[in-house]
Order: C-alpha cells, then structure tokens, then sequence
C-alpha cells in the first residue's frame, strides 16, 4: 500500500498519484519525496486543487470541527462526508475512507 497520496482536483477532473516507499527508503525519506512532488505539481497547475494526503498513518485535528462536517484524519481537513447507498455508509469525497474507520470514528466521536 502506498504511503501517502497526492489529490489533484479540478471542477470536472481528479487523479489521484501514489507514492510509493521504494527498497531501503525510510518513511521520512517517503515523505520528503512525496512533499516535492506535492509542491511541483502545485507550482505547475496553480488552478487546481492539490493535497498530500496520508494513506497509512492518521493525525489529530489541530482545531475544532466544523459543524455539519466531518474530520478526515488522513487528508487532515473538515469534509461534508458523503452517503453511499449501495454500502450503506459514508465517505470522505477526497480519499475514500469511510466514517466506520477507527481513527474517524476516533477523531469525530461517532461511537454508537
């Protein structure tokens, strides 16, 4: 599984690039490469929406939640997560994870 995720956005288009931890990389290394390319992909297409979003590690939020919405811990942003009827769940429009995840769970109080 890919160690972090680059979000590109555009109001009719995304694509999503993977970062990969390569032979002897370490997970700071992966991170530093994934950052650069984050930056150059934001230099080039200022029109866009970029993101570095974490695919393996979760982090707190620095700040209150909004109201209505729901923290992602991965994209590290309030999202409107989005209801999928075929699952029956819903989901961060970004990256995908859904609200029964422990660390959204965690993070949004949503323990029933």
């Amino acid at each position: 599984m890919a160690q972090w995720m680059i979000s590109i956005r555009s109001i009719n288009k995304h694509k999503q690039l993977l970062v990969d931890k390569g032979n002897n990389e370490s997970d700071v290394e992966v991170f530093k490469k994934a950052k650069d390319i984050y930056v150059k992909i934001k230099q080039k297409y200022p029109n866009y929406v970029v993101e570095l979003i974490s695919r393996k590690k979760a982090f707190a939020p620095k700040e209150k939640i909004k109201y209505d919405y729901v923290y992602c811990p991965y994209c590290r942003k309030d999202r409107k997560f989005q209801y999928n009827y075929t699952t029956g769940y819903s989901h961060c429009p970004v990256c995908n994870i859904s609200d029964k995840e422990y660390y959204v769970k965690k993070y949004n109080n949503l323990w029933k």
